[in-house]
């Protein structure tokens, strides 16, 4: 039988669990918005950040390692154009002007983005970081005067040069972020240290006798020096030419074929006719994997960064004449 009694009691017991309901929701609210709270301060507006510009895709993979989210970085020349060639855009332009510090490599890798810099009251630091990196470079002929070799991060060592004077620009440009500069440069270094040891090592394994370095252009110059090549320049007159005589060819296939070399190498994005008709001349073959020579490959393929490009070049050089790889993995 429900009587009177009976339902006071129910109510009271329903009216006192909603309680418990919502005291604990209450409860839960303020750790909600606490977290979010965090994340906001954590993650300030991009506006806010601190504008630079890297002209080289090499440039870009060191300065984005480093800085990470602290500053809003223009990269202006894509991946996979050849900086000595690129012409300057409106859009190049205005990011100069805009940002806060302008990091070039120098040596007249870049000459119409260096050429616009010089028109501008630039107020701006501009950094010539690998002259900086590197200021005994090597000299290649070119006709007759002797210029400065500007591919210095070929040798890694250079590389980290390069990335310790990123550090040092990033520090005076943001010093609040002095820490965060510190500890991913620190990574940045010992993985290039790492990397550096390993591309000797792997080219230590090729056959003394198959450490003969033939390719269509110089710019592996300071790769083949560090690393412990012979470096033959026989492709390199004819890398831009879309013709050559039936003669030369034979006469260059002379020359490749007494080195008894296993294979040639090209760049990536040049292979006329012309190699292929040396190779078999040659009896060498051209190795599949192209080299990247001026730069990183396009954003989200195996060569998208600094470490990737030098990895990638030496497997195939490796591959190519005969040595042992493994594959590059940094040690913690």
């Amino acid at each position: 039988m429900i009587t009177g009694k009976n339902i006071i009691n129910q109510l009271q017991i329903i009216i006192y669990l909603l309680s418990l309901f919502l005291i604990s929701c209450n409860q839960s609210q303020p750790a909600d918005n606490f977290t979010y709270t965090v994340s906001s301060v954590d993650a300030p507006p991009a506006k806010s950040l601190p504008r630079v510009v890297a002209t080289t895709s090499i440039l870009c993979s060191l300065t984005q390692q480093i800085a990470g989210e602290t500053i809003n970085l223009d990269c202006l020349i894509p991946a996979d154009k050849n900086p000595r060639s690129y012409q300057i855009t409106p859009t190049d332009q205005q990011a100069i002007n805009q940002a806060q510090l302008v990091l070039v490599h120098g040596y007249n890798l870049e000459p119409s983005l260096i050429a616009f810099m010089r028109t501008q009251k630039q107020l701006s630091p501009v950094v010539a970081v690998g002259e900086q990196a590197q200021p005994k470079p090597r000299l290649l002929k070119s006709g007759n005067k002797s210029v400065a070799d500007p591919f210095i991060w070929h040798d890694v060592r250079n590389g980290i040069k390069m990335a310790d004077i990123i550090r040092n620009q990033l520090q005076n440009l943001a010093p609040e972020n002095a820490n965060i500069y510190r500890q991913n440069h620190q990574k940045l270094v010992t993985e290039l240290n790492q990397l550096h040891n390993w591309i000797q090592s792997r080219i230590a394994s090729i056959p003394a006798y198959n450490r003969i370095f033939i390719s269509t252009h110089p710019e592996l110059g300071y790769y083949a020096n560090t690393y412990g090549l012979a470096s033959r320049s026989y492709l390199q007159p004819i890398s831009n030419k879309s013709q050559i005589s039936t003669e030369q060819i034979n006469t260059l296939a002379q020359a490749i074929r007494k080195t008894r070399v296993p294979a040639i190498f090209v760049e990536a994005g040049i292979n006329p006719p012309v190699f292929q008709a040396i190779a078999q001349q040659s009896q060498v073959r051209i190795f599949t994997r192209p080299l990247f020579t001026y730069g990183l490959g396009k954003h989200g393929s195996q060569v998208d960064t600094y470490q990737r490009v030098m990895t990638h070049n030496t497997r195939a050089i490796v591959e190519g004449l005969g040595g042992t790889y493994l594959m590059f993995n940094v040690e913690t």
